[in-house]
């Protein structure tokens, strides 16, 4: 009888040292969820560039005096003034078009098992977007953004770039939320590497401990 309960209390032990070897790493685990959002329709107006004259420009050569080397001697014809006509580069009018509604898919990630990066270590881009695109458009932009209120703030795991690195190695870590160039253009989010021009993501990210078990 004194065999017998050996072995229970070898078990007994062995799962309680299993137990304490094994919890620490359940009880740090997270899993993060990016949340789903429905984009909205938008009606981006007609734009006017208007047209843009460049005057006639005149452009004069600087006279280049010969040379003698010994006995042989040379010199250089003048060059005649150029002329550059003006030039009228017409107004061009982009018409009204609409950005399709989308739907941006929820996903979820655990840490332990992916390389994204958690919400809390993200950000969304909120300025200096001519930084990004020197076309940006701030008047059409702003349009596409009210119009599609918080959900164009809504980061878009599955957008070009998440959880990418660059050439040095650095994770894309902000979200560019899509905007429109002055062309009319209509760009879609993306991920960048930056360090400044952004907001935390985590206040609108669902970031919760993974359940144990």
């Amino acid at each position: 009888m004194g065999v017998s309960r050996i072995p229970r209390r070898l078990l007994a032990t062995a799962a309680a040292l299993t137990a304490v070897t094994i919890w620490p790493a359940v009880a740090n685990a997270e899993r993060v969820c990016w949340p789903g959002v429905e984009v909205p329709p938008v009606e981006i107006p007609a734009v006017t560039i208007p047209a843009k004259e460049i005057p006639a420009k005149e452009i004069t050569v600087p006279t280049v005096s010969g040379g003698c080397v010994g006995d042989h001697c040379w010199t250089v014809p003048a060059i005649p003034a150029i002329s550059i006509p003006a030039i009228t580069i017409p107004a061009i009018t982009i018409p009204a078009f609409t950005v399709p509604a989308h739907k941006v898919p929820g996903r979820c990630f655990d840490n332990e098992t992916t390389d994204a990066p958690p919400p809390e270590k993200t950000s969304v881009r909120v300025r200096n977007y001519q930084q990004v695109d020197s076309q940006f458009s701030l008047a059409l932009s702003v349009v596409y953004w009210r119009q599609t209120g918080k959900s164009s703030q809504v980061p878009d795991s599955s957008a070009e770039g998440f959880a990418e690195a660059t050439a040095s190695g650095s994770t894309r870590n902000q979200y560019v939320r899509a905007y429109v160039r002055t062309d009319g253009t209509f760009v879609p989010g993306h991920w960048i590497r930056a360090t400044s021009g952004g907001r935390p993501t985590c206040s609108i990210i669902s970031c919760k401990a993974k359940a144990h078990g």
